[in-house]
């Protein structure tokens, strides 16, 4: 609290040189919601359905339940047994970019 009596706000800032926007709607290509406070954009994704807060789906992968907390709306989830399979996968592949062919 300030000497005044007033509750400050402290912000919750990203790094880096853009703001987080969201474009989803826009008509003219300008963001509808731009931020650089990470609270705001909580409560933002919140309102207009892009995260979820609490809630269960099944894996993605194997269909076992899965309780998260702060996902994306579409994204899936994955279970421990899943996570560790694709860590286990990723650790020996690697992704190669295929260049794109000329018609």
């Amino acid at each position: 609290m300030s000497a005044k009596g007033k509750v400050e706000k402290k912000h919750n800032i990203i790094e880096g040189d853009q703001p987080l926007r969201d474009y989803n709607g826009s008509k003219d290509g300008k963001p509808v919601f731009e931020t650089w406070d990470l609270d705001e954009w909580k409560e933002h994704a919140i309102k207009t359905k892009m995260m979820n807060i609490n809630g269960q789906k099944p894996c993605g992968m194997c269909g076992e339940v899965v309780y998260y907390e702060e996902m994306p709306s579409h994204e899936k989830p994955f279970c421990e047994k899943c996570i560790k399979k694709i860590e286990k996968y990723s650790d020996h592949v690697t992704l190669k970019k295929v260049p794109k062919e000329d018609k």
